[in-house]
């Protein structure tokens, strides 16, 4: 069924651009493109999570998931949201988990720059061997025969 619907949206004229998210080019959901490009987003209203960069650290916020509570925190003078410090293992788990469900994938010097992270080479190789993902210079993406078995390669490249 996934084979033929991505034939079918593509037919359509909508394209695959994220694993369950189709559209025509341009009308991708800018909204949603913030959180698999790993970009910051504010988490506003009950139960809200968000991803905050300052000074150069990550910081997870969320906020109380009872409407009352979160409205009574909102309504003081003290900032209540919980706040934690994302550490660097779990940026490029995010990065990859996130990344790798949209076409474009992830870029390779990000990976390295940013995330000071290098992929084990012998698995790249062996998932790029079975045509689940490609490689170039600049970007690993998961193939269209990848996708479905993201978790799986997921489980192969994620940094212990």
């Amino acid at each position: 069924m996934f084979f033929h619907t991505q034939e079918a949206t593509k037919a359509a004229g909508l394209p695959a651009y994220e694993i369950s998210n189709h559209a025509r080019a341009g009308e991708e959901s800018r909204h949603n493109l913030i959180y698999w490009r790993s970009g910051d987003w504010i988490g506003v209203g009950p139960g809200a999570h968000g991803r905050v960069t300052i000074d150069g650290n990550r910081w997870a916020t969320q906020t109380p998931l009872s409407p009352s509570k979160w409205l009574a925190d909102a309504l003081g003078d003290d900032d209540k949201r919980e706040r934690a410090l994302v550490p660097l293992s779990e940026q490029v788990t995010e990065y990859l988990l996130m990344g790798l469900r949209t076409v474009e994938g992830v870029e390779i010097d990000r990976l390295l720059n940013q995330f000071k992270t290098v992929l084990d080479p012998n698995k790249i190789k062996e998932l790029k061997d079975l045509n689940l993902i490609s490689v170039d210079q600049e970007t690993l993406r998961a193939t269209d025969q990848g996708r479905p078995v993201l978790n799986g390669i997921l489980r192969e490249i994620l940094p212990d």
